[in-house]
């Protein structure tokens, strides 16, 4: 899905209408059959209205729709003043679909999310695990304004704990080992 702070790129294709079968200058063909056009929009982010602007389309929302979605959308448009136009859009920087992985792991950092979602142990992996062994570490994740906190090795352990993770949750990895003391005469 996108959303609002997304990056895009928009690819629109035309047929000739048999007037002009060159590109338009500066446009390098995309198929070296005579009479297709292709048009790429520069890179652009998704604005806080949830829009983009596209050529001879003008400002289209975007936001919440998947990206064949938005390809249609922009081909309604184009109907009419295009010949059997296409269009791609393609996400070139999901700034929405991050998680933040923090703290003692190997490679502290923002990570996007999978399309078919991304759960805490595949968010930690992707950071590079955990510098301490998993029954010394606590894993806390912060999910708006509510923070849980559970031990690595309760987590490998019962895949229950083991959730998908939403945009903008933030993992922050402890280390943090137990210690037992055992008090008494000798």
């Amino acid at each position: 899905t996108i959303n609002r702070g997304d990056v895009l790129a928009v690819t629109i294709w035309a047929a000739s209408d048999g007037s002009s079968a060159a590109p338009t200058p500066g446009t390098p063909p995309l198929s070296t059959q005579v009479g297709i056009q292709a048009t790429s929009v520069p890179p652009q982010m998704v604005n806080a209205r949830g829009d983009i602007t596209v050529p001879f389309v003008g400002q289209i929302r975007v936001a919440g729709r998947s990206t064949v979605d938005a390809q249609r959308a922009i081909v309604r448009r184009l109907q009419g003043q295009a010949v059997k136009p296409q269009a791609l859009v393609t996400i070139v920087n999901e700034q929405s679909n991050l998680v933040s992985v923090i703290g003692d792991v190997r490679h502290p950092d923002q990570y996007p999310l999978g399309v078919n979602g991304t759960r805490v142990l595949d968010a930690i992996a992707h950071a590079g695990g955990s510098v301490a062994p998993a029954f010394d570490t606590i894993v806390q994740l912060t999910r708006h304004e509510t923070q849980r906190r559970v031990r690595l090795s309760q987590l490998l352990a019962d895949p229950s704990e083991n959730i998908f993770l939403e945009p903008g949750d933030v993992l922050y990895l402890l280390h943090d080992p137990e210690f037992v003391a055992v008090l008494g005469e000798r």
